[in-house]
C-alpha cells in the first residue's frame, strides 16, 4: 500500500487514451528464519513532543533472502515487520503500512516519518559495515491512518507510539541475508470474476465526486453470496464491459482487495481497482483496499476511501481511467418494499420474497426457498 505522485500530464494522457480493499494479514516470518537478539536504544516522543530514552532486546532473523524484528512496537510485543537489504547491506527498509494487528477495534500499521510525523514514508535503517549496528536518524512510529478535509497531506496518519530514533546493538556477529531476487512469476490468468449461478443482485443508486467530472449519480448493484460480496455498475469500465469485482462482507463492512483485476479493455489496457484517498492541491494518493461501512437503517454504503480505476498497477504505471471521491451506495431497491408489520425494517434471521412479504417457514423449510435473507444488517438472496 505505497504512496504515489501522479503526474498531471500522465493522469491527462490515460484520461484521454481510455473514454470510459481484504483482511488484513500478520507478517509471518518463514520456519527457515534464523535468529539473533540485537540490544535497542530507543527515543520515545510523547503527545507534547516530548522525548524519552529507554533499551529493549529485539529478534531480528534472516530468512529467505528478507530481514525481520520482532518486538519494535510496545502494543504488539509479538509482531513481526518485514525487511530487505540493499545489494551493499549498508540500509535495510520496511515498507511503510505493515500491519501490526487491532488496538481496541482499529488496524494499527508500521510507518517511518521525516519532519512532520503526520506524513509517513518507508523506514530506513542504515548498516555500520564495521560495527553491523543498525540506527536511523528519522523517526517512526505505528497508528492508525486519518483523512480530513482540513489537511494540505492525505499521507497521514494518528501515531499511538511514535519514536524518534533507535539504534540496534547485534549482541554477536550478523549481518542481514543477501537480499533475494524478486521472484520472475507470471500473474497468471487475468480473468474477469465470474458471479456464481443463483445470485442475484439487489440495485442501488451511486453517488460520487468524480476527479475529472464533478458530482455524478448512476445506477449500481450488490450481490450477496454467504461472506461474498459482488459488485458492478460502480465505473465506467464495468458498466460498458458487463463485468463486475468481488470483495468480502466483515460484519458491517464489505471490503474490495486493492489491485483487483476487473477487465482488460480495449486489447492492451488491462484495468486494476483500488481504494484511494487524493486531495486537490497535494501530490500524494494513497492506496489500499476499497472500503464501505453499512448502516442498516438506512440501507446505505459509504465509501471509506475513493475509487481508483487503473490502466495497468497503478504502482508501475501511474495512469488511471476514474476517480471517484466519496461513493455512497444508497439503497431501496425497486420492487423491494417493506410492508405495514414491518416498519421498524427487516428483522435479523428472517426471509421475505421480493416483494418485501415475511416468508413464515419452518427451520427444515428455510434452506429450500429462496427470497431476501437479512443477516447482520446485511440484504442478500439466498
Amino acid at each position: 500500500m505505497k504512496h504515489l505522485r501522479i503526474s498531471f500530464s500522465i493522469i491527462i494522457l490515460a484520461l484521454c487514451t481510455i473514454v470510459a480493499t481484504q483482511a488484513q494479514t500478520l507478517v509471518t516470518p518463514p520456519k527457515s528464519i534464523v535468529t539473533t537478539t540485537m540490544k535497542a536504544q530507543i527515543t520515545s516522543v510523547d503527545f507534547y513532543g516530548s522525548q524519552t530514552s529507554f533499551s529493549r532486546t529485539l529478534t531480528v532473523g534472516n530468512a529467505e533472502g528478507y530481514v525481520y524484528i520482532q518486538g519494535l512496537c510496545d502494543s504488539f510485543p509479538d509482531a513481526w515487520v518485514k525487511g530487505k537489504a540493499n545489494k551493499e547491506k549498508t540500509s535495510i527498509t520496511f515498507a511503510q503500512e505493515q500491519y501490526l494487528g487491532q488496538d481496541f477495534g482499529l488496524d494499527i500499521y508500521l510507518f517511518g516519518y521525516r519532519g512532520d510525523a503526520a506524513k509517513h514514508c518507508d523506514l530506513t535503517l542504515q548498516r555500520n559495515l564495521s560495527t553491523g549496528v543498525l540506527s536511523t536518524a528519522e523517526g517512526y512510529g505505528f497508528g492508525e491512518y486519518y483523512y480530513d478535509d482540513f489537511s494540505t497531506s492525505a499521507n497521514k496518519y494518528m501515531p499511538y507510539n511514535r519514536y524518534a530514533s533507535i539504534t540496534l546493538t547485534p549482541s554477536k556477529a550478523w549481518e542481514p541475508a543477501d537480499p533475494a531476487d524478486e521472484p520472475v512469476t507470471p500473474d497468471g490468468p487475468k480473468v474477469p470474476v465470474v458471479v456464481p449461478d443463483g445470485a442475484v443482485f439487489l440495485p442501488y443508486t451511486l453517488s460520487a465526486n468524480s476527479f475529472r467530472t464533478g458530482p455524478l449519480t448512476h445506477p449500481a448493484r450488490l450481490a450477496f453470496v454467504g461472506d461474498d460480496v459482488y459488485m458492478d455498475g460502480f465505473c465506467s469500465v464495468c458498466i460498458q464491459t458487463n463485468t463486475c469485482v468481488k470483495g468480502h462482507r466483515n460484519g458491517s463492512r464489505i471490503v474490495f482487495p486493492q489491485e483487483h483485476f476487473i477487465v482488460n479493455y480495449g486489447g492492451s489496457n488491462d484495468m486494476y481497482l483500488y481504494g484511494a484517498t487524493y486531495y486537490m492541491g497535494d501530490e500524494d494518493v494513497a492506496l489500499a483496499d476499497l472500503v464501505f461501512d453499512y448502516n442498516p437503517v438506512t440501507d446505505t454504503y459509504t465509501g471509506q476511501n475513493g475509487i481508483l480505476i487503473s490502466q495497468g498497477k497503478f504502482r508501475e504505471t501511474g495512469l488511471f481511467s476514474e476517480y471517484l471521491q466519496n461513493p455512497v451506495l444508497q439503497g431501496n431497491p425497486e420492487g423491494i418494499e417493506t410492508p405495514a408489520p414491518l416498519k421498524g425494517g427487516f428483522q435479523q434471521g428472517n426471509m421475505y420474497d421480493l416483494q418485501g412479504r415475511a416468508l413464515k417457514t419452518t427451520k427444515g423449510e428455510r434452506g429450500g426457498l429462496r427470497g431476501l435473507f437479512i443477516h447482520n444488517g446485511h440484504k442478500f438472496i439466498r
